[in-house]
């Protein structure tokens, strides 16, 4: 049965110096935006800025002309991650044009899906995702240099704007990771 399909996908943050990556694995039949509302929940962003999937040399995105002239991109919501399979086996992912974070995604291979198991679901992964509207792979570099210098000129600035505290530096963690922390996220979807 079609829809007994699971895809099993990895998803990388790129230019960032800490290792930043989920395995994921989703129904075959969801579309480009259910992908993108799977990748924001795994990764733990807020799902707050536009984004776009660039697959063999094609956009897919929300497809907003009011937003944007994106009028020669395909629409995500309109393009199921089986019709574009077999296109390539890798993709960029990118979410919010401001801080412009990149991911590699990684078509891995199909799956029967397992009785028992709720899908969507991250089952490996390294490394937490850096705060939303920090400036970027820069700005994420300059935040985590402030949190390893206490004395650092930037730190009050980060913390006015991330609204921290010293404990927020303290127990700030670049490389944390908990699968069921993940998973939690996910499962408030509806896929």
């Amino acid at each position: 049965m079609e829809d007994k399909k699971i895809a099993s996908v990895e998803v990388k943050l790129t230019n960032i110096k800490v290792p930043i990556w989920r395995q994921i694995e989703v129904p075959f039949y969801i579309t480009l935006h259910q992908l993108h509302e799977i990748i924001q929940k795994a990764m733990g962003w807020n799902n707050a800025h536009l984004y776009y999937f660039k697959i063999a040399g094609i956009n897919y995105d929300i497809n907003d002309e009011d937003m944007l002239d994106l009028s020669n991109d395909i629409d995500s919501r309109e393009t199921k991650l089986a019709d574009i399979w077999d296109k390539e086996k890798h993709c960029v992912y990118t979410y919010d044009f401001g801080d412009d974070w990149k991911h590699e995604v990684f078509f891995k291979k199909i799956i029967a899906a397992e009785d028992g198991v709720k899908y969507p679901r991250c089952f490996k992964g390294a490394g937490k995702c850096p705060p939303e509207d920090i400036g970027g792979n820069a700005g994420y570099e300059d935040l985590l240099k402030a949190i390893n210098n206490p004395h650092s000129p930037e730190r009050q600035r980060y913390a006015d704007w991330l609204d921290w505290s010293e404990e927020d530096f303290s127990n700030f963690n670049p490389e944390y990771f908990d699968v069921e922390e993940v998973n939690q996220r996910i499962n408030t979807l509806l896929i």
